[in-house]
């Protein structure tokens, strides 16, 4: 149990220094492995016991810092899940932008949206259960899939185009993705879902 709390905690510092250093404008793609490991005193070997590159360590902090504390939420709280959204989004912009930039539009979303997808889908099987539904897997397949990357498509719409992000139209539209079309294509499910 000790190796695995040490193990995290070098994870973590590996990240923040990665973090700190974006913070100080350095670009993702011209941080180097000893930039890293110098700015938390830890060596290169450390690194690479722990991540293969930097870019693995790029999708470490996703999913350490977004994926890990997202999935602590309990599923009938949605409104505790999106207000994380926004404010990982808001608190980290200058990393999540750096990252975006780094791993192209292509990688960053696939990544961030295969992260998504099992807490959308806890999501939809809490809705489901609260109306006394049955569902249909390969349409709960679908419908995780689907409202994650649209979940996904708020924070990509940012860097694509900054001047049009604001944090109340990215707490509107995660409302109606939650609180109204997630539960209608629910109730739906026969009708939409008849195909898949």
């Amino acid at each position: 149990m000790r190796y695995d709390v040490n193990s995290i905690n070098t994870k973590r510092a590996l990240a923040e220094s990665v973090k700190n250093l974006v913070n100080k404008n350095y670009p993702i793609r011209k941080i180097t492995v000893k930039l890293i490991t110098d700015n938390c005193s830890v060596s290169r070997n450390t690194f690479y016991y722990h991540f293969e590159s930097i870019n693995d360590l790029i999708l470490w902090i996703l999913h350490d810092e977004m994926y890990s504390r997202m999935n602590s939420f309990d599923e009938s709280d949605s409104r505790a899940f999106r207000d994380f959204i926004v404010s990982y989004l808001a608190e980290n912009q200058k990393f999540l932008r750096e990252t975006y930039q780094y791993l192209g539009y292509v990688d960053f979303h696939r990544n961030y949206v295969k992260e998504l997808i099992p807490l959308v889908d806890k999501h939809i099987r809490h809705e489901a259960q609260l109306s006394n539904l049955e569902l249909n897997e390969s349409f709960v397949s679908f419908l995780s899939y689907f409202f994650a990357d649209q979940v996904g498509s708020l924070y990509v719409m940012q860097f694509h185009n900054p001047g049009s992000y604001s944090e109340q139209t990215v707490r509107k539209s995660l409302e109606m993705i939650f609180d109204i079309s997630i539960p209608y294509m629910l109730k739906e499910q026969d009708t939409i879902g008849r195909d898949l």
